[in-house]
């Protein structure tokens, strides 16, 4: 089978066979090879080819942008696998891997929307978080992991997703109903995540040594899609009081902060050149970038979330904290008048609205 291009009206899909010999009689080494130069924009011709393959990933009908959910995932998502007892098992230990994404129950809209996006997996909710998961082996080997390979995460989550991706094929190929695969599995989720085992994996397995991780190179050109959609599930914006010895008796500081675990350093300094200013404080278990100048904030941050929204509830924060930036730059925060609207505003950002 000769290479055939398929082409839309911009884009250009190329198919190609990487067939085995005709002497092989093996059906599985005949496979179609898909390469997309823009898959979010050629998903008509994407699904009209995998309608007819066995086994291809389908991107989803979903209004989200695909490169936005990867960037949301990078922000809040997490890989991984619990290893249990289960003595009903020849080998005594269960393994049950997961994707999952843990918001406030404020942004349960965000998970429904994510999940629509996927097709797959549940949504739990109670009075303070809301949970979207998919634990269905099926369902990441099909869906979650195919989404993560066309639309590549950012962060050095990126090395925790192809930790998972190694356990997985562990499991795949039945590896981990031996000890040798079970330590292999033990391995990994040493590295994975915060790479913490608890005290029963910890008195079992021991000597286990960990599964080295992939080190994540950063891009040299933040994209602003990428910075707003990140910043919709890790940023905040809040407003501080201070007592002072202004006029008034207080002075008023936007605070725009972005947290992350210190091996996001990098990252975190990666924004102090995209904004053109701000700050990295390093902190015992977090590191993060802080904007305070109100130049930076009216000139830089807020014209770059009008045109690159914030998505979710952390829009109303993003949209109360313009109301106050402009009160600030009109100076009426010098005033008890706008002092008192300021602290109005403020009583319903964050944790504080309903």
């Amino acid at each position: 089978m000769q290479n055939e291009k398929v082409k839309n009206d911009n884009n250009l899909i190329i198919i190609t066979s990487n067939n085995k010999p005709e002497g092989n009689k093996d059906p599985k080494g005949k496979y179609v090879k898909i390469v997309v130069k823009d898959p979010y924009n050629n998903r008509d011709i994407i699904l009209k080819v995998s309608k007819k393959q066995k086994g291809v990933f389908s991107p989803s009908s979903s209004n989200l942008n695909p490169y936005w959910v990867t960037v949301f995932c990078d922000a809040e998502a997490c890989f991984g696998f619990r290893v249990r007892k289960n003595p009903k098992l020849k080998i005594g230990w269960e393994v049950l891997p997961y994707f999952s994404i843990n918001l406030h129950v404020k942004d349960l809209s965000i998970l429904s929307d994510i999940k629509e996006f996927f097709g797959v997996g549940n949504i739990s909710s109670n009075k303070e978080t809301t949970i979207y998961q998919v634990s269905s082996k099926k369902d990441l080997v099909n869906v979650i992991i195919p989404h993560f390979e066309l639309y590549p995460l950012f962060t050095k989550k990126r090395a925790d997703f192809l930790l998972f991706n190694a356990a997985i094929e562990i499991i795949q190929k039945q590896e981990h109903k031996s000890i040798e695969g079970l330590h292999k599995l033990i391995g990994i989720k040493a590295s994975l995540n915060k790479g913490i085992l608890n005290e029963e994996l910890n008195s079992f397995f021991k000597n286990i040594v960990p599964q080295e991780r992939t080190e994540v190179t950063l891009p040299e050109v933040i994209d602003p899609y990428w910075f707003a959609g990140f910043t919709s599930g890790d940023g905040s914006f809040s407003e501080i009081l201070k007592s002072s010895s202004h006029k008034i008796g207080y002075q008023v500081i936007l605070k725009f902060l972005i947290i992350q675990h210190p091996r996001d350093l990098e990252l975190l300094k990666c924004f102090i050149s995209f904004l053109g200013g701000g700050f990295v404080k390093e902190r015992t278990n977090i590191s993060e970038y802080v904007v305070v100048k109100l130049p930076l904030i009216t000139d830089k941050l807020i014209r770059l979330f009008h045109k690159y929204p914030i998505i979710g509830n952390k829009n109303k924060d993003f949209l109360d904290f313009c109301k106050i930036a402009e009160l600030m730059n009109s100076n009426a925060h010098k005033t008890q008048e706008g002092l008192d609207e300021i602290r109005e505003i403020k009583s319903g950002m964050n944790s504080n609205r309903k």
